[in-house]
């Protein structure tokens, strides 16, 4: 997708530098919450209340943390910083992703169905079903 090597390589120092990300779902029951962060963490808050969490390691799990967090450079490349603020919950039918690290917040919100063709949603939802297995 990517041809550029000074592209690929502010896409590559990007990755290193952002702490994690929140990524926000608006249901009609509430608010999905998932977390990924660099270290390869990750929480899972659904909106029945249960929570999932993975520490890090080796396997598919680790693996979805890393992918979904390649997927959210363009974000920070696209979004300019956010000073940090406390928002609202996204309302039902709506996503909310926050991307924090070096280079300070970056937000990025829409509906599901403009982010149902995005990398990080299919890369979200992945994450989040692993979670919700653990």
């Amino acid at each position: 997708m990517r041809d550029n090597p000074i592209v690929d390589y502010w896409f590559e120092e990007t990755a290193k530098q952002m702490g994690g990300l929140i990524l926000e779902v608006g249901l009609d029951t509430g608010v999905d919450v998932l977390a990924a962060f660099a270290d390869g963490r990750a929480r899972f808050l659904n909106t029945n209340g249960d929570i999932s969490m993975w520490e890090g390691g080796e396997g598919a799990t680790a693996g979805l943390v890393s992918k979904l967090l390649g997927c959210a450079a363009p974000i920070v490349a696209k979004a300019a910083a956010q000073p940090w603020e406390r928002l609202d919950s996204p309302a039902d039918g709506s996503i909310r992703i926050s991307t924090f690290g070096s280079g300070g917040m970056h937000l990025e919100q829409g509906t599901i169905e403009e982010f149902a063709n995005h990398p990080l949603f299919d890369a979200g939802v992945d994450l989040m079903n692993a979670l919700e297995g653990i």
